[in-house]
């Protein structure tokens, strides 16, 4: 790989993170260059973006995906009323996705891509401990009005590239199934703690369920032992007693209430967020096709989301596919849907198992938030498609060379 193309691999999703929001940096500087880069990767791209005789697996859908955010903006700009200039600096963030194409045009190996996963993971980590040994003060994120919240017994850091550490989690445990050295699943079990860290109950769970789907899928007897300690923690929960101050504690704790809340008759605020952004938000028939695009606050758009969200408490970040589909319509809706679903019932070698695991995991932790549109979750999303559509080439490659050999076997036994 050209050297040029190596710094664009690792500066673009720094630049794409706005270098991680730290209070250090110019607000006006470091928005300025993700506003910029987005374009000029655009034009260095636009010979791949727009090939025709492109047939690999995931590539048509992920350039729809991409003009249909593009689209989006101009949605916004028709029916709501928001300027074109407004609706890219509240979009460029989720135009991140041309570095997908980027990916296809400078073709990393995936041994380069794994490095990254490493390097970045392990970059947010020690992110997080400074930001941790400085809380309550806030180092990381331009809202300085914004106060730290730590009633889930340890401080909730926002800071850019939680998936990463997600991705680290599946690689190790990937490296380990594959390699069967112990260092990977030691970095397993260092990266899950971290994820457990983050408090956010959907991580840790859908993470640990993934995780253990990979693990136990090929091993019938680690199923039953699962099953067994399983049923005996249900019907004997009074074995392991969790200190109601811990951080573990307060997490179930707070599942606890809302579950005592629905069971009184409250319905799920995820359920009426939904209802709400898929039956009420839409402006007619064609903004529910194609979308509505992304709100700027600074636009009567952004002003009609912020009244939503003081008089309703109905936020879009809460509801990942609602997102999908107030942003992109039924168009996006469907494009998503297509990648995960092809995803899903891919078939790939072993080596490259932790991108399809981080894609599984995207399925259901996008039902209650919206990891797919975060800046870190765009750049893991690109990484771990273009790994599937190598590996799908990969296949093709070998199939196309044994026909090659199979034919030319064939011919030489018809001539003797």
């Amino acid at each position: 790989m050209k050297r040029i193309n190596l710094i664009i691999l690792y500066l673009f999703p720094l630049v794409l993170f706005q270098f991680y929001s730290y209070v250090g940096f110019s607000q006006f500087v470091v928005k300025l260059l993700s506003f910029v880069s987005v374009p000029l990767l655009l034009i260095y791209v636009s010979d791949v973006l727009f090939q025709q005789n492109n047939t690999t697996r995931y590539f048509k859908i992920m350039r729809w995906i991409f003009f249909s955010t593009i689209l989006s903006m101009f949605m916004a700009w028709i029916f709501w009323g928001q300027s074109i200039v407004l609706g890219y600096r509240v979009t460029a963030g989720m135009l991140g996705l041309i570095y997908f194409f980027f990916l296809c045009k400078v073709k990393p190996s995936i041994k380069e891509l794994e490095r990254m996963i490493w390097i970045f993971s392990f970059v947010y980590i020690l992110l997080w401990l400074y930001g941790m040994s400085k809380a309550p003060q806030l180092i990381f994120g331009f809202d300085s009005d914004r106060e730290l919240d730590d009633s889930r017994g340890i401080f909730r850091l926002i800071i850019v590239g939680k998936s990463f550490i997600v991705a680290a989690f599946f690689l190790s445990l990937n490296k380990f199934s594959v390699l069967k050295k112990k260092k990977y699943l030691i970095f397993a079990i260092f990266f899950f703690i971290f994820i457990v860290l983050q408090v956010v109950r959907q991580i840790i769970i859908i993470s640990f369920l993934v995780s253990l789907y990979y693990i136990l899928r090929n091993n019938k007897r680690m199923w039953l032992y699962f099953a067994l300690a399983f049923m005996v923690l249900s019907v004997t929960p009074q074995i392991i007693k969790i200190n109601d101050d811990s951080v573990l504690g307060k997490l179930i704790a707070l599942s606890e209430n809302q579950a005592e809340n629905q069971r009184n008759g409250d319905e799920n605020i995820r359920v009426q967020e939904y209802k709400f952004f898929f039956a009420d938000y839409s402006k007619n028939m064609l903004t529910n096709i194609l979308g509505n695009g992304v709100a700027h606050s600074e636009s009567s758009y952004g002003h009609y989301l912020e009244h939503v969200q003081d008089m309703k408490r109905y936020f879009l970040s809460d509801v990942g596919y609602a997102k999908m589909f107030v942003i992109n319509g039924l168009l996006g809706l469907f494009l998503y849907f297509l990648l995960f679903v092809k995803i899903l019932f891919q078939s790939i070698s072993e080596n490259n198992m932790f991108a399809k695991l981080f894609m599984i995991y995207m399925i259901p932790a996008n039902i209650a938030a919206d990891w797919y549109a975060k800046p870190d979750g765009i750049i893991i999303i690109c990484i771990c498609v273009y790994v599937l559509n190598m590996d799908t080439n990969t296949i093709l490659c070998s199939k196309n060379r044994f026909d090659e050999v199979y034919n030319s076997n064939i011919l030489a036994y018809k001539a003797f």
